[in-house]
């Protein structure tokens, strides 16, 4: 039996884009839901999400996958993971929940959002690049530095 972990989310897919979600409601109600509503959602899979993404952006979307790692600064990001561990995309909190709980790891996370593109340049590279040059001596959870998403 599949476990969900109900959150809201703001997300990011990074790879040749990025995943901004808003708010997901899967609260596990007993109450029935009537037939047009379940006929409207279609959850995609991690895969189906990075093998459509060119033809989906825009839209609202319904992705899940299994979170595999909570960013230790703030716990505002999250990963979730498709079919192997390659597939993965960032889904990163909104203001509204602050930062994921720790019971979210290895766990099934539903998100609902609309996906947008983040096109990875040789400019975002460099900026990368020294970014992990900076944080090379500090060990990643020790200083105020944090992930530049949760700063």
């Amino acid at each position: 039996m599949k476990q969900f972990v109900n959150q809201s989310l703001m997300g990011c897919l990074l790879l040749s884009s990025v995943m901004a979600f808003s708010s997901c409601n899967t609260n596990g109600s007993k109450e029935q839901t009537p037939q047009t509503e379940v006929a409207a959602i279609t959850v995609l899979q991690v895969d189906d999400v990075l093998g459509k993404a060119s033809n989906i952006l825009g839209e609202e979307i319904e992705v899940e996958g299994v979170c595999t790692h909570i960013c230790k600064h703030g716990g505002r990001k999250i990963f979730l993971m498709g079919s192997d561990d390659t597939r993965t995309i960032r889904i990163e909190a909104g203001k509204e929940i602050g930062k994921f709980g720790p019971e979210t790891l290895n766990n099934i996370v539903r998100v609902k959002g609309t996906l947008v593109e983040e096109r990875i340049d040789e400019a975002y590279l460099q900026r990368w690049e020294a970014q992990v040059a900076n944080q090379a001596e500090e060990k990643h959870g020790t200083s105020e530095a944090g992930c530049s998403s949760e700063q």
